[in-house]
């Protein structure tokens, strides 16, 4: 089961349990949301071709970054069908793994705000 359908389960399913709370609701719908971007972009990172590293220097020959170099191919139906490098540093990477904790600790306290019960099995 691929995560994109994992995360249409959980709205699925968790929405008829909020479907009277407006709070709660909305709360599902930014975590569902933020699970469909940090999938997208999860995707983009794991699939496709890594074709090399890109250094950056500072006048005294000091290493001031490094990222990896990807392609990104043309989305469906593009008239320009070339891919594009697309640069990815190690603190956009970090930074989008941290968002990735903090929405796994909203799921955990979004799910035990709606399923009480559920305390034991949430990891």
């Amino acid at each position: 089961m691929s995560v994109a359908t994992r995360i249409g389960m959980f709205d699925t399913l968790t929405a008829r349990h909020v479907s009277e709370d407006k709070e709660k609701r909305a709360a599902l719908d930014g975590i569902v949301k933020r699970l469909r971007k940090m999938n997208d972009y999860r995707n983009f990172i794991l699939h496709g071709p890594w074709y090399g590293t890109s250094e950056t220097y500072s006048q005294n020959g000091e290493l001031v970054a490094r990222a990896a170099l990807k392609a990104k191919y043309a989305t469906l139906g593009a008239k320009d069908l070339s891919s594009k490098q697309r640069e990815h540093s190690k603190e956009e990477m970090r930074q989008q793994s941290e968002l990735m904790l903090k929405l796994c600790s909203d799921i955990q306290a979004f799910v035990l705000s709606v399923f009480p019960a559920a305390q034991n099995r949430v990891p």
